[in-house]
């Protein structure tokens, strides 16, 4: 028997003797078995010291009984290089003589799936055997010529005995295997698994139909087709370029493709593998899905006190939604830039804590209330989606309330009182002395406190794409402010700081060209600076590439806006208009025009007032007056 024509297979092949011992066994079967092919062969090894089945195995012993093929039958083994593996084993006689019989033993190993798929080259390389073999018969063909008839009779006998085998072998598989040559015809050479993952046969089709390459794909197709078989440049840089996968209508199918080469090293064809990874896909998603809840677990058990706070604005806004929504009856257009701008807070916050169902609703309902999609005719989905946000809130509040308890405001969380404090408290003589003291003591806190998640979110968006940034550095974070007064400002703040990193920060490679540190700096400070009355100042800066007056001209052009009367110091103030933005396509961080208009709005509520100041490839650089509230208007609106 023409043993070597196993030699190149995947899947585990051994031939034995009427006695039961190994004759043959290819490279793959050594491998299960923890030893070489010579040595099984050698030591006259009986397939069953060689494999510890979990039962045994009747045929085995019975060799001389099969006249057939036995049926799959699947078992447990081990061996010295395997424990608990599973396989599925069939014998079937052959007799290479008259007075001979041989026993064939297909031993697929369900465990090794993963490892088949690295394999595939060995299968490419018995193809090109199987051409020299032809190659080698026409020499000989040559040779004999005066015997050609009996020949070539016995020479056909050999090639459909080997194509018969051939085709069984790659039936056997669970790939699906087919051969398509440079004009992107399929040869009629194919596995039996093509009918079930490609839903086609595949004998004779184009390449481009049998894989379901949309019409308008089909031209790239075909210069991709050329480019492959033209060599332009190394097969394994352009294979990727092709499709990868194909769109099963229940399953996940994923294409690989492995040339085949002449003697002259050429491309002749190629031969397209399909593996179904429908479990692999699953178990992709789960596990990321699994790494993002415990993402969040351990923000939460790492941030609590951040995580409470953002909850806490979460429960409030999802609030102020609900009163939005029920104003959009009388007026749908007139809410939208208020909905827009809590959908945008809730949806960057839920980002910082990896809440992605939340942040994914918001983002969703955020697209359909933008002003482009036109009148809101379809609110039905709208309101679905409102619930769904509210839904998804109310289960991560409830989940905080299982680990932590209650979610409630904790006014006084932040107040200690030392004994120094004790020992001032004595020694007022006045009450009013005294009232003013403990009011500033309990109402106003350390700027600290509402801003502790910042650098969380810089954290987060900066790995989120892929930039370099160092830990924001906060400057006078001691300053004593009214967090009921200034709550919605730094939640709202979040926008400044993830914009920053999106379009501010440029990637490592562009701040290296420019002589920059590779890690861009982002810095916070605060003051109370006095301009006819108190106000707390907020800087916020950052040393990427600048504000450019340029594309912001160019996307007013687009808007049809006027704005050659204005100066480019001007027309930079456009970043905090609604719906503005100078990104072309919405990404997770922005794209919408609405981050900077929130911050915007809160100012406006505070009756504040901003200034952007900046410098191409240098630096920019936001500076917010809040007019700070006096103690005793902060008392009163508390109690109110």
């Amino acid at each position: 028997m023409i043993y070597f024509l196993f030699d190149s297979l995947l899947e585990p092949t051994f031939v034995l003797s009427a006695e039961g011992h190994i004759i043959y066994c290819n490279e793959t079967a050594a491998i299960v078995c923890g030893s070489t092919p010579r040595k099984l062969v050698r030591a006259k090894i009986k397939l069953a010291q060689a494999i510890q089945f979990a039962e045994p195995l009747d045929a085995l012993a019975n060799l001389t009984n099969i006249t057939t093929a036995t049926p799959y039958k699947e078992l447990k083994f081990s061996t010295e290089s395997y424990e608990n593996g599973k396989a599925q084993i069939t014998i079937q006689p052959y007799t290479p003589q008259p007075d001979a019989v041989e026993y064939i033993v297909f031993f697929r190993d369900v465990t090794l799936e993963e490892r088949l798929q690295k394999k595939y080259r060995a299968e490419l390389e018995q193809k090109e055997s199987y051409i020299h073999e032809l190659q080698s018969a026409r020499n000989q063909l040559e040779l004999y010529s005066k015997n050609l008839e009996s020949l070539v009779k016995k020479r056909t006998a050999e090639i459909q005995d080997l194509n018969i085998l051939m085709k069984a072998l790659l039936d056997s598989l669970n790939q699906a295997f087919f051969v398509f040559d440079q004009n992107g015809i399929c040869a009629p050479f194919y596995s039996r698994a093509c009918i079930d993952m490609l839903e086609v046969v595949p004998s004779g089709q184009n390449i481009w139909d049998v894989l379901k390459i949309p019409t308008e794909k089909v031209e790239g197709f075909q210069n991709w087709l050329l480019t492959l078989f033209s060599e332009m440049l190394p097969f394994d840089d352009l294979k990727p370029l092709g499709p990868t996968h194909f769109p099963h209508t229940t399953k996940s199918i994923s294409l690989e493709y492995f040339p085949i080469r002449n003697e002259n090293d050429k491309i002749e064809k190629i031969v397209c593998v399909g593996s179904d990874v429908t479990d692999l896909v699953l178990a992709q998603n789960q596990a990321e899905q699994d790494r993002a809840k415990v993402d969040s677990i351990l923000k939460m058990i790492q941030n609590k006190k951040e995580l409470r706070m953002f909850l806490l604005e979460t429960k409030s806004q999802i609030a102020s939604l609900g009163q939005e929504f029920a104003q959009l009856a009388s007026h749908p257009d007139n809410n939208r830039d208020s909905i827009l701008r809590i959908l945008h807070t809730i949806k960057g916050g839920a980002a910082t804590f990896s809440y992605n169902a939340l942040k994914d609703t918001a983002h969703k309902l955020e697209e359909h209330m933008l002003p482009e999609h036109g009148p809101m005719t379809e609110m039905n989905t709208a309101h679905e989606l409102k619930k769904v946000i509210e839904s998804e809130a109310s289960s991560i509040i409830s989940f905080y309330n299982d680990v932590f308890g209650e979610l409630q405001p904790q006014e006084d969380e932040n107040t200690v009182f030392s004994p120094q404090d004790i020992q001032t408290i004595l020694k007022f003589q006045k009450i009013d002395d005294l009232r003013n003291y403990l009011e500033e003591k309990i109402h106003f806190q350390p700027v600290k406190n509402l801003v502790s998640q910042f650098g969380i979110v810089i954290e987060k968006t900066a790995l989120l794409l892929e930039k370099p940034v160092q830990p924001l550095q906060i400057r006078n974070d001691l300053t004593l402010v009214p967090r009921k007064v200034f709550d919605p400002f730094f939640s709202s703040f979040i926008h400044v700081l993830r914009n920053s990193v999106d379009h501010g920060i440029e990637s490592s490679s562009i701040r290296q060209q420019l002589g920059k540190d590779p890690a861009g700096t982002v810095t916070l400070e605060f003051n109370l600076i006095y301009e006819e009355k108190k106000y707390l100042q907020v800087k916020y800066r950052d040393d990427g590439q600048g504000i450019h007056p340029s594309q912001i001209r160019a996307k007013l052009t687009q808007k049809n806006i006027p704005h050659a009367h204005l100066s480019d110091d001007q027309v930079i103030y456009y970043v905090f208009n609604p719906s503005f933005s100078t990104r072309d396509n919405a990404t997770e961080t922005s794209g919408r025009g609405i981050g900077l208009d929130a911050v915007k709005y809160e100012v406006d509520q505070l009756g504040g007032k901003l200034e952007i100041r900046t410098e191409l490839n240098k630096y920019t650089e936001f500076i917010f007056l809040l007019p700070y509230p006096k103690k005793n208007t902060v008392i009163l609106s508390k109690s109110a």
